[in-house]
């Protein structure tokens, strides 16, 4: 493993981390889920779906990102799709 890895490794558990360790996040999470379902599909779909590309390219090129790659827009878009 390389060193991008560990670090996008550690990027994840950072963004994961609050959530097991504050329960007042996680019941506002929950709570933000249940009224705004819409919002909250956006996000985790773009969110969750950007990141298998972006680690669908680190396996083709070795790298997470390219010039040419465009992380937001495919992000905008999966967002979008997540909802229809």
């Amino acid at each position: 493993m390389k060193r991008k890895d560990f670090i996008l490794i550690l990027g994840i558990i950072a963004l994961f981390a609050p959530f097991f360790i504050s329960p007042g996040l996680l019941s506002f999470y929950k709570q933000f889920n249940l009224e705004h379902g819409m919002i909250m599909s956006f996000i985790k779909f773009a969110i969750l779906a950007t990141l298998g590309e972006v680690i669908g390219l680190r396996i083709k090129t070795g790298n997470y990102n390219q010039k040419g790659f465009g992380i937001i827009p495919r992000a905008i878009v999966w967002g979008v799709l997540g909802l229809t």
